[in-house]
């Protein structure tokens, strides 16, 4: 409400309409941010913060053509930040696209070498695409070397040990996530499913760290 009022107080602020187009997206209300961003397009479509928000619009919005236009718009613009190219890839992985989308997280990387983000989005979509295990299983730990607290990486690596029914690793992974942080449901999750995979009877301890994973979540 106080983002519309702002609007109605000065609609020709750029700064201000694309501030209550990021809250309509956050609300869950597409149509309504689409409808500020066509009212300020003449003026803002040539900046980068403008085609981001076009491009996450038009996807929900279940327009993909076009949000892979605006998408790589906002690339061309500012090659340099980092949640522009997530943004890329997880629009193609979320379209079936794991080889295009692997192919810009490759490309984003060349710009921003020490991002942990995009060695996850490039393993992810890698693994997606069901090739290159090992070098999939390095980036992810590449990228708990620059940052080892990097939970995305962690539930990445587990996620994988868990299809490669490698238990041993997935056990290991799990428990340095809960060391790192005590209070995800994922590590005793997936502790538990490790035990299972290992080919151990139920028993009170697998189900005390089922339970503690329903109790934080």
């Amino acid at each position: 409400d106080p983002l519309q009022k702002a609007v109605t107080l000065a609609p020709a602020d750029g700064a201000v309409n694309l501030s209550l187009a990021e809250a309509l997206l956050g609300c869950g209300q597409a149509p309504g941010a689409w409808q500020v961003l066509l009212r300020t397009k003449p003026a803002l479509s040539s900046t980068a913060r403008w085609n981001g928000l076009a491009g996450e619009t038009a996807f929900r919005l279940h327009q993909p053509k076009e949000a892979l236009g605006y998408l790589r718009k906002t690339l061309e613009l500012e090659p340099k930040v980092e949640s522009h190219w997530m943004k890329m890839g997880e629009f193609l992985l979320a379209n079936e696209s794991d080889q295009a989308a692997a192919a810009y997280f490759a490309a984003g990387l060349k710009e921003l070498p020490d991002s942990p983000a995009l060695h996850v989005g490039l393993a992810v979509a890698e693994l997606a695409g069901g090739g290159r295990t090992e070098e999939s299983l390095a980036l992810l730990e590449k990228a708990l070397t620059l940052e080892p607290g990097f939970e995305p990486a962690l539930l990445a690596l587990c996620r994988a040990y868990e299809q490669l029914r490698d238990s041993l690793r997935l056990s290991e992974v799990a428990l340095r996530w809960q060391r790192l942080n005590g209070k995800r449901w994922e590590p005793y999750y997936f502790q538990a499913v490790a035990r299972g995979g290992r080919g151990e009877p139920v028993n009170t301890e697998s189900i005390e760290l089922l339970r503690r994973a329903i109790r934080l979540n």
